[in-house]
């Protein structure tokens, strides 16, 4: 594989900048990964193995590296023949193209409707209902739609499972915003069960529990549900401890108590 071109204007990039750590060590060693025009097999499997072949990387984590490098315009994603390909969608503008023979089909070659294979599934599920980023390397009029279950269909088990029912077409937009496919809308809800039974959420009537759109937009299922109160003050008689006393000791407690009594009379 030939040496890539990585200019130093990547430190001032605005695309780059809203990548995690690992995102956006994903992207640099998918740039010496792929082939000369900028393609490579798009399976989560082939792509920890070729890429991280000395850590320990987790589907999902490609799968989330994949989802938002696309949202970023970095990355394009299609199948041919029901098989997942991958495309660096600025590889034109930054590297040299040297081998005038392709390893791996063109956007151009994609399925007109991809077919579900287990191996593209995994995939499909970080592209949910958007269409590839554009890319200008290929010009392709009808961009590839994923079909899977409709935005309105996804959003309404939100809105259903979600127990503040204020500023809707907040919510919406929000929701509409991360581009939320099936895997992702399981991890929210499961941030919102969480938060459910969260002192915050369910104390004074529910009365702190964020609307959906500020929920949705600050990614709040990621957030450590916060357990219990805040700690409570320690008594001053904390550190007491019962004493037991023999009967010689408690003779004598007697014989002081009648003293008392009788210089009291």
């Amino acid at each position: 594989m030939p040496n890539r071109i990585i200019k130093e204007t990547i430190c001032t990039s605005d695309s780059l900048e809203g990548l995690s750590w690992f995102e956006e060590v994903f992207f640099y060693r998918l740039l010496v990964t792929v082939d000369d025009f900028g393609r490579f097999d798009g399976r989560p499997a082939i792509l920890k193995s070729r890429m991280f072949p000395l850590k320990t990387v987790s589907d999902k984590q490609v799968n989330g590296a994949i989802e938002k490098l696309r949202e970023a315009g970095l990355l394009t994603t299609y199948f041919v023949d029901g098989k997942p390909y991958i495309q660096i969608t600025t590889w034109a503008e930054h590297q040299r193209i040297r081998n005038s023979r392709k390893k791996y089909p063109s956007p151009e070659e994609a399925d007109e409707e991809p077919l579900f294979t287990d191996n593209s599934r995994q995939l499909a599920a970080t592209r949910g209902n958007s269409p590839p980023e554009s890319n200008p390397i290929q010009s392709n009029p009808n961009p590839i739609l994923i079909q899977s279950e409709s935005f309105a269909a996804l959003f309404q088990k939100f809105w259903t499972a979600y127990p503040k029912k204020v500023a809707k077409p907040a919510g919406e937009k929000a929701f509409k915003a991360l581009g939320v496919t099936e895997p992702l809308l399981a991890d929210i809800l499961a941030g919102v069960n969480r938060w459910k039974q969260s002192e915050q959420w369910t104390k004074d009537g529910g009365q702190f529990i964020p609307n959906p759109a500020t929920f949705l937009n600050g990614r709040r299922w990621e957030d450590q549900v916060p357990t219990g109160g805040k700690p409570k003050k320690k008594s001053t008689n904390d550190n007491y401890q019962p004493r037991e006393y023999d009967d010689a000791v408690l003779d004598k407690f007697v014989q002081y108590a009648v003293m008392d009594e009788e210089e009291a009379v």
